[in-house]
């Protein structure tokens, strides 16, 4: 079984044959899937300004899947553990760099990134554990340090939404 997701150029030479994949289908809910890279195309489908990728992943048989059925994959293309991560709308840039406002006071901390899933990004310097990030998003002020979010990173990810797969 086959499915087939579109890569960003940015994206496409991070991935390489027989890496690991892990797919959902929206038809079968929250599960995860297990694949395997098994075909990188190397002719891109223009769309504007972003060109991407066709990526086939074959898929181990299961009786539920059916053709025509999407759902998302993400491709495993590095990771660390044990580092300390961020949400990425936490993060500014100015002509210095990297920055995030610390603690009430808002004090400009610059720092700099490693891996990013791109909702997190893994902070290499600038940042410890347990400094409170002071920043308008989708929770307004937060205390992430302190919250568990301190896991491992993956990414950056190729793949993405859109895919289908197919009987093969």
């Amino acid at each position: 079984l086959k499915m087939e997701v579109s890569v960003d150029e940015l994206d496409i030479l991070s991935v390489t044959l027989d890496q690991n994949a892990t797919v959902t289908l929206d038809a079968i809910g929250s599960e995860q899937f297990d694949a395997t890279v098994t075909h990188i195309s190397n002719l891109g489908n223009a769309d504007g300004s972003i060109t991407t990728f066709p990526v086939y992943l074959t898929l181990s048989p299961d009786s539920r899947f059916m053709e025509g059925m999407s759902g998302n994959a993400t491709i495993l293309v590095d990771q660390v553990d044990n580092v300390l991560i961020i949400p990425i709308e936490a993060i500014n840039e100015d002509a210095s760099g990297a920055f995030v406002y610390v603690g009430s006071s808002r004090e400009k901390m610059y720092i700099t990134t490693g891996l990013s899933d791109g909702e997190y990004a893994e902070v290499t310097s600038g940042l410890s554990e347990g400094d409170v990030l002071q920043y308008v998003g989708s929770s307004n002020s937060s205390d992430f340090m302190n919250s568990p979010f301190g896991g491992g990173m993956q990414g950056p990810f190729g793949g993405g939404g859109g895919g289908t797969s197919n009987g093969d």
